[in-house]
């Protein structure tokens, strides 16, 4: 580094060691090389300053600094049980999964394309069995759903599907074994915005529940839930045929002698930073009221004597909750869990660490939850750990997620690494629940 320094000055900065002013030269030019070095020295110290600042300023979780930052985890798996947990034991085996309807965008990387040439969509090998040039065409996507359920992991009792459309449900259950127990559509101009007609047309759609039909579940009664909302109320007297309604299936069935209610949910979504929202009006807002209608209908449902009784309830889908400013603290599972009194089955497990949603930006959340009533206990949670293992996230290696209880700095989950594996820009969620004794 010095040669390069020194070439820096001019002939007059050579000395004369008989000049009587050399010493008042020496030390003007020592005054010179040290600040030069000073200065270098700032540069070097500011640059992970810089780094920092930027890192916390693009990422809503920077409360997770009081994290330790290489903080290890250990995800409970279908190998290893809670303790005490007795596997011999009658289950109840659920999952939950957004499986990204078609109508919505689909694989982000072909929606819109045209489908191979070959196989026209299909799969074959000159586009490496995935439908499209890029990413999956709904033809292999859909068969990716089936063979995530009917993995090892997973091939649940029953299934919520989140983003679910017509076709595809037909398809799962044709191929995966299951019947359809409910499935009432949205309104038809619910996020009609969102829909390319000449790619994907508009269709049934919304939240279904599946049930394994060689199971030895019974069937013995569903209803609707309606939660539109409509200038920030809950839209009254509403019916599940309205233009905008948002349709939440319950389906009673007979477990280990009593009535189960199995509620599949996917609220509104944002917060008070995205979309932007002033006043007393914002989306954690507008899940807040959801829920408190959902779960006033479920609380009528346990006490009533008519056919619409349950003992217990299940509410599984995609919360959508990153609570009022997107640090996912304080907001709707907390209340559930708080004030509702619902048990977290991931996070009695353990796993809450685990994000299971991400989008094109690189940015990740855990949004999808599986909670009872406190009458069952879980022996089992499984949620697919996908997040990468760099130190930085976004804009750096790993994307960022928001899950408060992730490390500082740790990866996030990737949207593209998910579709090909699951088939969704979701992960599956997955526990086995049992009746208290």
């Amino acid at each position: 580094m010095m040669p390069a320094k020194c070439s820096q000055f001019s002939h007059d900065d050579h000395l004369d060691l008989e000049d009587p002013g050399v010493e008042t030269r020496l030390e003007a030019l020592k005054q010179r090389l040290a600040a030069e070095n000073t200065t270098l020295s700032l540069r070097w110290l500011l640059l992970p300053i810089f780094i920092v600042v930027l890192y916390l300023s693009t990422t809503p979780s920077w409360i997770q600094f009081t994290h330790l930052p290489f903080r290890r985890y250990h995800p409970i798996t279908l190998s290893n049980l809670a303790p005490g947990a007795s596997s011999s034991r009658q289950g109840l085996t659920v999952m939950s999964f957004n499986i990204l309807a078609e109508i919505w965008g689909g694989d982000p990387r072909s929606f819109g394309k045209p489908n191979c040439a070959d196989c026209q969509g299909e799969g074959c090998k000159p586009c490496d069995g995935r439908g499209t040039a890029s990413g999956y065409s709904k033809p292999v996507r859909d068969r990716r759903l089936v063979k995530t359920i009917l993995s090892n992991e997973f091939r649940p009792d029953i299934i919520m599907l989140q983003e679910a459309q017509l076709d595809t449900v037909e398809y799962i259950a044709q191929n995966a074994g299951y019947e359809n127990a409910h499935f009432p559509s949205n309104g038809l101009d619910l996020w009609r915005e969102w829909v390319h007609e000449e790619v994907a047309p508009m269709q049934h759609n919304g939240n279904a529940i599946l049930i394994k039909k060689d199971s030895a579940l019974k069937k013995v009664y569903h209803e609707t839930i309606p939660v539109s909302i409509r200038d920030g109320y809950l839209v009254p007297n509403a019916k599940e045929t309205h233009r905008l309604a948002v349709n939440v299936p319950v389906v009673v069935v007979e477990f280990g002698g009593k009535r189960v209610a199995i509620v599949n949910v996917h609220l509104e979504y944002g917060c008070r930073l995205s979309p932007l929202s002033i006043g007393w009006d914002h989306p954690g807002y507008r899940r807040r009221i959801q829920m408190h209608k959902i779960h006033k209908r479920l609380k009528e449902m346990m006490i009533s004597q008519g056919e619409d009784r349950c003992d217990e309830v299940v509410i599984g889908g995609d919360f959508n909750d990153v609570s009022e400013f997107g640090t996912d603290h304080g907001g709707l599972k907390d209340i559930m869990t708080s004030e509702m009194r619902y048990i977290n089955h991931v996070d009695v497990h353990g796993l809450q660490h685990l994000d299971t949603c991400a989008n094109i930006s690189r940015y990740s959340a855990r949004l999808d939850h599986i909670f009872s009533t406190k009458g069952m206990e879980s022996s089992m949670a499984y949620v697919p750990d996908e997040h990468y293992e760099h130190i930085w996230g976004w804009p750096f290696f790993g994307g960022v997620s928001n899950n408060w209880d992730r490390p500082f700095g740790s990866g996030a989950v990737n949207i593209y690494q998910m579709i090909d594996k699951y088939g969704s820009d979701h992960l599956p969620v997955v526990v086995k629940l049992h009746l208290k004794k």
